[in-house]
């Protein structure tokens, strides 16, 4: 919901001075006195509407400061029943400094504080911090007749020009809707939404009576076209401008938006100026990148469904601690919770002090499911790292073997190129006897007692059995060539010379 859409359905100008919002106000009883008149009773910063509607309902205002007592007193019965309602019926008292001057009270900017208020009970009740909506909350099931026309029902009178446009859903008798068909099942409202596409939707709803609003609602328009600040009695809310481009900028595709910045978690330590800025806003288009594409943008931005992205583990692995080859799963109902925490949290009550509270039990089964998430993803982090340990010990004796097998390769190498020179050293020698030529070559074997141990002889490396194969083969040439009166020859039995 675009803030010009609240302004256009609540008829609620956004615009004006920023709301100075003091969360201690109920702190002083003189500023309590000075404003209502009497010292109402406070819980943590809030009052009843009840205590309001009793104590100002039919009641005699006789000077100026009754009267001004009592406008302030309505004016926060309105906000707690309407613009800033909320579950227990009770109005926050931080808006006080901003009805201390009951003539000026409409410069201020109550339209964004609504719309903010709106947004941040959505925010708490989509995380599961609370269970119904607060603030105008009817404004999102006329928005969503609005934009979304297969949601809608019929209607007997249909004033397409009304204004506010809730006039035209809930204005008396003359509007009396009649279903165009029953959905009174989630099931069918559930069905209907996922199979919405973007010709389904009214982009722009507001365009047949944009004409004829006001001046301050149109300008609501230029607002949801700017990444702007918003501030509520509950808090603060961002709105993204660019994030909705086919509603704000009036593109006829999505457009994909830059990534928010970190900055704006941390606007509770901006100075008076960077908040000054931040409400008035920053344009839009300034977040786009034109050049992105927004099928791609979803694929590896948007987060997928948390089934599909996480890896399924069996029982086994559960059981076992070891990874399956089907993969891994978390199911949250399959983990137990190790050092559950207690039901009972510290809380700061109103004046500050830490005090010991129950966590209600309406609460305790979202609580209970998140800590079994947060069990089992300390599950899957654990079966992960123990299969990457187990992955490692692989590696490593994968490695060794490697080592081992390139010892053997070498080896084989070597031995290769010792049978690859005798054979070529026989021949040399066998053609050098038969060009008389002397050849001197002496060998050695009185120090090497080992058959099979490597040594050195001309500068090459032979092996004892390979040179004794080898001077037997010298010895055939030198007979060979002393009978043909070659070569003469002198032979011992440890030592030859040729």
């Amino acid at each position: 919901m675009t803030p010009y859409d609240f302004s256009v359905i609540t008829g609620l100008r956004i615009g004006g001075k920023p709301i100075p919002y003091n969360a201690g106000v109920h702190r002083s009883e003189d500023d309590l006195l000075k404003a209502l008149g009497s010292r109402p009773p406070v819980i943590r910063g809030s009052v009843s509407c009840s205590w309001l509607f009793e104590n100002f309902h039919n009641v005699v205002c006789n000077t100026d400061r009754d009267r001004e007592c009592h406008t302030r007193a309505f004016i926060l019965y309105l906000f707690g029943c309407t613009m800033f309602g909320t579950l227990d019926c009770k109005v926050n008292l931080n808006s006080l400094p901003a009805l201390e001057d009951v003539d000026r009270i409409g410069e201020y900017d109550w339209g964004g504080a609504a719309y903010a208020a709106l947004c941040t009970h959505m925010n708490s009740v989509s995380r599961g911090k609370a269970h119904r909506l607060g603030g105008l909350w009817k404004v999102w099931e006329i928005w969503s007749y609005e934009y979304f026309s297969l949601l809608a029902p019929s209607l007997k009178v249909d004033d397409s020009m009304a204004f506010p446009r809730s006039l035209r859903w809930w204005g008396g008798s003359e509007f009396e809707m009649c279903p165009k068909h029953r959905m009174v099942d989630l099931k069918n409202f559930r069905e209907a939404i996922n199979n919405l596409t973007i010709e389904m939707v009214n982009w722009n709803p507001w365009g047949e009576i944009e004409p004829t609003l006001p001046p301050e609602i149109r300008h609501a328009k230029e607002l949801s076209r700017r990444r702007i600040l918003f501030e509520g009695p509950s808090g603060q809310f961002w709105f993204l401008g660019e994030r909705l481009s086919m509603q704000t900028l009036g593109s006829p595709q999505p457009m994909v938006p830059l990534p928010p910045p970190m900055s704006m978690r941390l606007t509770a330590s901006f100075s008076a100026e960077e908040l000054e800025g931040c409400f008035k806003g920053f344009p839009a288009e300034r977040f786009i990148d034109h050049s992105g594409n927004y099928d791609d943008f979803c694929a590896s931005f948007l987060m997928p469904p948390f089934r599909n992205s996480v890896p399924l583990v069996d029982q086994d692995v559960r059981s076992q601690g070891e990874t399956s080859k089907e993969g891994l799963q978390i199911l949250p109902g399959d983990i137990q919770i190790p050092n559950r925490p207690s039901w009972n949290v510290y809380l700061p009550n109103e004046d500050g002090i830490l005090e010991q509270v129950e966590v209600p039990r309406a609460y305790r089964p979202h609580l209970e499911e998140a800590y079994q998430l947060i069990s089992g993803l300390k599950h899957l982090v654990l079966v992960l790292k123990t299969e990457a340990q187990f992955q490692a010990q692989a590696n490593r004796k994968l490695q060794a073997k490697e080592g081992y097998l390139y010892e053997q390769i070498a080896d084989l190498k070597a031995q290769l190129r010792d049978r690859e020179l005798v054979s070529s050293r026989m021949l040399d020698l066998h053609s050098i006897a038969l060009l008389h030529i002397p050849v001197p070559l002496q060998v050695n074997l009185r120090d090497q007692p080992n058959s099979g141990r490597l040594w050195q002889t001309t500068g090459v490396r032979f092996g004892t059995n390979s040179v004794a194969r080898w001077i037997k083969a010298e010895q055939h040439c030198e007979q060979d060539a002393a009978r043909n009166g070659m070569v003469s020859t002198t032979m011992g039995n440890k030592k030859a010379r040729v």
